[in-house]
């Protein structure tokens, strides 16, 4: 039974990151084209809109968590999703310069890796609830 509502999480977690990638592309193409800012610039702002979005959607929708630790747990987000991209340059790194791999094809290992490390992670650090607090919520 552990193992649907896993999955179940982990289907939205992912479909989350679709959303949020998809968003990343579309702030990052509206700061440049609309607001004229430098891209880098642009693309540091589109990260943090996105990274505050996909935490609220993953707070409330995947992890349906309601307490309120909001800003000790968007730290914690933050900081899982940082080492989840060290992650995935490392992978992206060795299958590219150690085993030849093409970079595409690396990159997509490389991000499904890291995205399954940060769902376990994000689940059992940035959201984790102890038994009582899990009760209270269902109640």
């Amino acid at each position: 039974m552990s193992n649907y509502f896993l999955s179940k999480q982990f289907l939205k977690y992912i479909l989350v990151g679709f959303l949020g990638t998809g968003l990343d592309f579309l702030f990052l193409y509206s700061l440049v084209e609309y607001l004229h800012l430098f891209y880098l610039v642009a693309a540091v702002g589109s990260i943090a809109i996105v990274l505050w979005i996909s935490f609220s959607i993953n707070k409330y929708w995947t992890f349906r968590d309601g307490r309120k630790k909001y800003l000790g747990q968007f730290f914690k987000y933050v900081l899982t999703h940082a080492l989840g991209n060290g992650i995935n340059l490392i992978i992206l790194f060795f299958l590219v310069e150690v085993f030849g791999l093409w970079y595409i094809l690396a990159k997509i290992f490389a991000t499904a890796v890291s995205a399954i490390f940060n769902f376990f992670i994000t689940k059992k650090w940035v959201f984790s609830q102890k038994m009582e607090e899990v009760e209270k919520i269902k109640i």
